[in-house]
């Protein structure tokens, strides 16, 4: 079904793979979640964003508004909550930081929805495998995301 308004698909991201990111930190003992969930939130957003041609092959209605401001919007928040778990970086355990190697992409694909959001509906360029690989080879090494 489709997402009542704008604050349920948030909330959409947030319960999926916000929680999920959160979780994984926490068994792995980060205490203060509120990293994890900016970061799940980030890549839950840029997730959401590559499978909306497939929803719409499924006859979903994926986008509360499908309009290319409202998808640079959405991509912008996801970058926002990315610089918001950036900036608490340095508070995350560091039993926990393998939870955030599930995001290496989020950046490109965020950035790229809000430049071009009209390439949202047909798909996403895919990040260059060689990009993608350096970016999780430096993320795994740095500690850094």
């Amino acid at each position: 079904d489709a997402h009542a308004d704008q604050a349920a698909l948030e909330n959409y991201i947030a319960a999926t793979s916000g929680t999920l990111i959160a979780v994984a930190a926490a068994m792995l003992g980060q205490k203060d979640l509120t990293a994890a969930r900016q970061y799940g939130w980030a890549i839950g957003c840029a997730n959401y964003l590559n499978a909306i041609p497939a929803l719409l092959d499924q006859q979903r209605v994926p986008l509360v508004d499908g309009r290319p401001q409202a998808v640079a919007a959405l991509a912008q928040k996801g970058l926002d909550c990315l610089d918001q778990a950036r900036q608490d970086r340095a508070l995350i355990a560091p039993t926990a930081r393998s939870a955030f190697l599930t995001g290496w992409t989020t950046k490109a694909v965020l950035t790229q929805a809000k430049a071009h959001p009209h390439r949202v509906i047909d798909g996403l360029y895919p990040v260059n495998p060689l990009r993608s690989a350096v970016m999780l080879l430096w993320q795994a090494n740095t500690h850094r995301f």
